[in-house]
Order: C-alpha cells, then structure tokens, then sequence
C-alpha cells in the first residue's frame, strides 16, 4: 500500500511524522494542544526527504534492542506498519548508514559484508560495536 500512496502522492495524505511510529496516531488533538493545523503527510519528495532523515536517525535507536543483531527481513517486517516509507526506502536509508559505518552487515554465518547496493531478507544489520577508551 506504500508504494500506492508514493506513485499517486497527490491523491493521498496522512497526519503524523515522517519516519517510524507514524502511522499508528493518526490526527492526534493531544500532540496538537493549541488547535493549529497539524501537517498532512503528502507522500511528495519533500516527504521522502523527511522519512529519509528521520529514519537516519531513528534506524541505530532502533537496532540498539538488537545487540546481535536482526535480519533486514524481519526488521521490515516489524516496523512495516509504523511508516510511510517502503522496502526500498527503508533499505536506501539503512545502506545510507551503512556507508556511514553507523551500522554493519553480516551473512548468516557471521562474515561481514561489503554491502553497498541491495540488502536481502537474510543479511542482519548490527550496530559497531563501540570501543572503549582508559584514560589514565
């Protein structure tokens, strides 16, 4: 239903953010106390701007609950019914921070992956492991 909503933009909208846990609120008075316009989603490139940066920053929290991590598959899975946004952008997002070494890709049997252009179902996604530092 993603993909839809994006090829016909013009044609739909919905109130929330960009990013993940959106489409769960809807219009929400409680979020909006002083009664002024709450933004409709439009599903146009500034949209798709948003959702890829939200989901740049939203993407390493999430991971966090996986400490060794979580297929690429099953992560949609889960969050398919929190965003707007589809496999493909999830996927350019997370290979975005990829890029970044903000996060890692593994195979099934624990080799890191060079992955740069397609992310499988099987591929899991874990954050670096961060380093420690003594000071003396």
């Amino acid at each position: 239903m993603a993909t839809a909503h994006w090829r016909h933009h013009n044609h739909f909208g919905h109130y929330g953010l960009p990013g993940f846990g959106m489409l769960h609120t809807g219009y929400a008075a409680k979020l909006n106390p002083e009664n002024s316009l709450q933004a409709a989603f439009e599903f146009d490139d500034l949209a798709k701007l948003a959702s890829n940066n939200a989901m740049l920053s939203q993407i390493p929290s999430m991971l966090a609950k996986y400490p060794d991590g979580i297929p690429f598959g099953a992560f949609f899975l889960e969050n398919i019914n929190t965003t707007p946004a589809t496999r493909k952008m999830v996927q350019d997002s997370i290979l975005e921070l990829v890029r970044g070494k903000e996060v890692h890709v593994f195979g099934e049997t624990g080799q890191k992956l060079n992955v740069r252009t397609d992310l499988r179902d099987a591929h899991i996604l874990r954050l670096p492991s961060q380093k420690s530092f003594q000071f003396i």
